[in-house]
Order: C-alpha cells, then sequence, then structure tokens
C-alpha cells in the first residue's frame, strides 16, 4: 500500500524529492489530485502513461509554481499582454496551450508543437513543484477514461506510485478548463467560464466538439477524448423538470441509485439518492459520487442533468462523456 503522506513542510520536501528524482508522486491541486512526474525527464513522464494506462497520444498538462519556471517550460519569457492576462487567471485552474522548448520531451506533449501549462492555486501542489524546482508532468492520478480524484482515498490502487501527499477534498472537482490562447479558442471547459474569459478574449469560443456530439479530429489537449470520466457502473444521463422527473426517478427499479438536485430529492424515495444543491457543487461531488458507486459496485445508476450554462457547462460536458445513455422528461 502506498503512503498517505500529510502536506507537512517535511513530506512536501520528501515527495519534491521523489519527483526531482523520478519518481511518481500524487497531489492535490484545487481541481483534482494529480499524478505528477518531473516533465524533464521523458523516462520518468512514461511512468504516468503506465501507471494510467493512458495513450500516448494524449498529452500531459505541465505544473509550474513561477515565471521563472514557465520561461523553461516554453523557451520564453512571456510578453507583457500575456502576462497580464495569465496574472488575472493564474495562480488558478485555467490551462494554457503554448509552443514548448525543446526542453520539453515529446512524450509530455504527445509528440504535439504546443505544450499545456497550469500555475495551480493549491498551496500543497505550489510548495511541491518549488521544493522540486522542476515543472511538473501530471495529469489527473486515475486510470485512463475513468473519473478523476478528488480525495487521497480515490488513489488508493494506483500503481506505481512512490507517495500521495492528501490535501483533503478538491474545491472545484472537475479538471481546470484548457485554453489555447493563439487561437482563443477553449478546448476544455472547467472552472474557468468563458464569460470570465471574454472580457480578456472577445473573440474567444468553445472548440466545435464541446457544442455538437463531433468527435475531435486530433486530441490537442487532454479531456478531449470522446469517452473519458467514466465509472465502471452505467450512467445514464436525465435532462427535465421538478415532479415528472421526480415520477420517472420513483419508476426505476429500487436497485438504482439517483443522484439529482435536492429540491427532485424531496419527492424521490425507496432508493440510494445523492443530492446537490446547484451545479457547482454536482460539479464539486460528481467524481466522488461515481467513486461511491464504483465501490459499492453499483451496476446503473441515473444523474440528473443541469443547465448548460455557466460552471453548468462545464458539469455537463464531464456527464455526456461519461454516460451511456442521455434521456429527456417531458
Amino acid at each position: 500500500m502506498v503512503s498517505v503522506l500529510s502536506p507537512s513542510k517535511k513530506n512536501i520536501s520528501l515527495c519534491a524529492d521523489l519527483i526531482r528524482s523520478g519518481k511518481l508522486v500524487v497531489f492535490p491541486t484545487e481541481t483534482v489530485y494529480g499524478l505528477g512526474a518531473n516533465a524533464f525527464l521523458p523516462d520518468s513522464v512514461e511512468k504516468i502513461f503506465v501507471a494510467k494506462r493512458r495513450p500516448k497520444k494524449n498529452p500531459t498538462i505541465v505544473h509550474v509554481s513561477s515565471w521563472k519556471m514557465l520561461s523553461l517550460v516554453i523557451g520564453r519569457s512571456v510578453s507583457k499582454k500575456e502576462k497580464r492576462f495569465l496574472s488575472r487567471f493564474w495562480p488558478g485552474p485555467l490551462t494554457v496551450l503554448f509552443l514548448r522548448s525543446p526542453r520539453i520531451p515529446d512524450i509530455v506533449t504527445a509528440g504535439l508543437p504546443t505544450v499545456a501549462v497550469r500555475w495551480p492555486s493549491n498551496r500543497i501542489a505550489r510548495q511541491l513543484i518549488s521544493m522540486a524546482n522542476v515543472p511538473v508532468a501530471a495529469p489527473s492520478a486515475n486510470p485512463s477514461s475513468k473519473p478523476s480524484p478528488t480525495l487521497s482515498r480515490h488513489v488508493k490502487k494506483m500503481k506505481g506510485v512512490s507517495a500521495i501527499l492528501d490535501g483533503g477534498p478538491s474545491v472545484f472537482g472537475i479538471e481546470s478548463t484548457v485554453l489555447d490562447l493563439e487561437n482563443q479558442v477553449v478546448l476544455r471547459p472547467g472552472p474557468v467560464g468563458i464569460s470570465e474569459l471574454k472580457p480578456w478574449l472577445p473573440d474567444v469560443r468553445f472548440h466545435a466538439s464541446l457544442v455538437s456530439d463531433a468527435r475531435p479530429k486530433k486530441v490537442a489537449s487532454p479531456g478531449m477524448r470522446y469517452k473519458h470520466y467514466s465509472p465502471a457502473c452505467k450512467i445514464t444521463v436525465v435532462t427535465g423538470f421538478g415532479k415528472k422527473l421526480a415520477s420517472f426517478f420513483n419508476g426505476l427499479p429500487r436497485s438504482v441509485p439517483v443522484i439529482c438536485s435536492s429540491n427532485v430529492a424531496k419527492n424521490v424515495s425507496g432508493r440510494v439518492v445523492f443530492s446537490f444543491s446547484s451545479a457547482s457543487d454536482l460539479g464539486k461531488r460528481l467524481f466522488a459520487f461515481f467513486h461511491a458507486l464504483d465501490d459499492a459496485k453499483i451496476k446503473r445508476a441515473v444523474v440528473q442533468g443541469v443547465p448548460e450554462r455557466g460552471i453548468g457547462f462545464s458539469v455537463m460536458n464531464r456527464l455526456k462523456k461519461a454516460a451511456s445513455k442521455r434521456l429527456t422528461v417531458s
């Protein structure tokens, strides 16, 4: 069993030494838990793909903790204009694509000329990266295509890991927004909404695959795979309103758990019910719900969809990629 460590300065320093030397460490961020490796060491990053059973064509995100470290990753200093924009969202849950430095191995970017970079706001993550003094390649710490971990115990079965830093529950619960800054395109929706980006990037838009069911021609960013975030449990996403939705849930076999809003939950009985108070609350708890369903070996569950505006758009992106079926009750 991998050691789960409290985030003391001593333990963070120990984990920083592990990363610097080429080992894998699971660490908390404000979005989800990451599986970190020294981004400058291709053999170290290779371990991520082995541990996650991750396709080599799926790039990773590189985490930094300073402007100087960013310059090492992208091979230049950012312009004043870029720095003004980035300073509005960094440290925070926004990942940005840049042309990469030759120092970044091909395995980190899936051979693409761009590298996805993030400066996390989580204190433990920032201390870990700073103490390691190297950029950290870190996708979410879960088997490929499965739900991301939002608690350290969700990572207990991950193999090839030298240590796990426990930072408590994730603040946002869904992965970072990914932005192609040069083309002003959001490749993956997340906690930073498009409305927050528009004052800085008036022409920003969602990638075509996010506003249709079209499969992206290439995976330019993590999270763009058509099927993703899926528990072993079969998920049906149901959209609808009020009493009709509650009636639909009550008509299901009692063995089928329901994840629904607290208002709808008041009228649902006779089964396991996980409830949420808002779209952001569902986003924060969604992957924890999925992990709970799998731990209980539930074979089928239904989830109430949320309106696709604001953070709801990002939450529905995760739900759609996780779902086996989608229904509308009217």
